[in-house]
């Protein structure tokens, strides 16, 4: 770790504590999903762990996501720029991405659509396809919908970026933008299922451009830190303005912008507020922990959310602490499993080894 990069502010701060940060982006997202069900909870909650819930949702929610799109929109540029074979670039993500889904894919919408809700392999089908995300409002594998949809288009985002340069941050946002208004205006079923899905590609699209400098090993300049700080301030306006609801006028706008838009900003300050945390305050051993589970972020998010919400389904409450304990410690399991058994295959089929 270079910890003059730290002191001078250097964007290559990001490359060299990503999978730390992609780990610790894991652990908030795991603990969402859990003061989530506290607060969705049909049952009486603890009022301590109701207050910390509501606290925790409010300052951060589902962050961990902008941390980790904008992580990877950020990787995405050094593999391209290391290697410009496109269809390299498609086959190793496609086998990294899909191997994982389908395993735990399959075995999910098999037992949810067939063994419990007693329909056909044509609904596990439509559901295994992302059909049902915009059409039933499934939202459950989204990310995996969004990071194909992300990969393909990357290296035309990529292109972009080295062809206009600094002007491509205002290309790509203004093209976020409207992935996220022009559904929102003319599809609403279809934005109100998908929501989730539409609104993430701002923070992916910020993060390819700023892949540039972080691989060239820039500075951190007087614009950069306004769009850092800028984020955590604005994020503290909305807060203040949104739930003190002073000043209807602003609260108005924030509404129309939409809360994504102001999470995308408050993603880019709460990754740099990882990065400072992690160098400064994080022991090594642990900082170790967060490197593994980022290695194996993907695998533990898809095992997550397929656990948690069987468990859901079959009444085991997972706002129950000991239930979602249970929940966490099989998805590590599964995950591990899963990421060991990608790796082999990986290895066989490319001669190397996938992280």
């Amino acid at each position: 770790m270079n910890i003059k990069c730290i002191k001078k502010g250097n964007w290559i701060i990001l490359s060299e504590n990503r999978n730390i940060i992609y780990g610790i982006s894991i652990i908030l997202i795991i603990i969402f999903h859990y003061f989530e069900d506290v607060l969705n909870s049909p049952n009486g909650i603890n009022k301590e762990i109701h207050n910390i819930a509501v606290i925790y949702n409010v300052l951060f929610g589902s962050i961990g996501v902008e941390v980790f799109l904008f992580l990877s929109g950020i990787g995405l540029y050094f593999s391209l720029e290391k290697g410009r074979d496109v269809l390299k670039f498609y086959s190793k993500r496609i086998k990294r991405i899909i191997i994982p889904y389908v395993i735990i894919g399959l075995v999910y919408w098999g037992c949810v659509d067939i063994w419990i809700n007693g329909t056909d392999l044509g609904d596990v089908c439509y559901d295994f396809l992302f059909i049902s995300l915009f059409t039933e409002g499934k939202q459950l594998f989204w990310y995996v919908a969004f990071i194909i949809t992300a990969y393909a288009i990357y290296p035309i985002i990529y292109s972009m970026i080295k062809r206009y340069g600094e002007k491509s941050i205002l290309i790509l946002s203004v093209i976020g933008i409207l992935i996220q208004f022009i559904p929102r205006l003319l599809f609403k079923d279809v934005y109100i299922n998908a929501e989730i899905y539409f609104t993430r590609f701002l923070i992916f699209f910020i993060g390819a451009y700023c892949g540039q400098k972080v691989f060239e090993k820039k500075n951190i300049e007087f614009a950069d830190y306004i769009l850092i700080i800028g984020g955590a301030i604005q994020f503290i306006l909305y807060m203040f303005i949104h739930y003190l609801h002073i000043l209807p006028i602003c609260d108005r706008f924030f509404e129309l912008i939409g809360e994504r838009v102001i999470k995308c900003f408050w993603g880019i300050s709460m990754t740099f507020i990882l990065v400072i945390v992690t160098t400064k305050i994080i022991p090594k051993i642990v900082q170790k922990f967060f490197e593994y589970i980022g290695k194996i972020t993907y695998e533990l998010f898809l095992t997550h959310v397929a656990i948690r919400d069987y468990m859901k389904i079959i009444n085991y409450q997972t706002s129950n602490l000991v239930n979602y304990i249970f929940c966490i410690g099989i998805s590590f399991v599964l995950a591990i499993v899963i990421h060991e058994i990608n790796k082999k295959i990986f290895s066989l089929t490319s001669g190397r080894t996938c992280n």
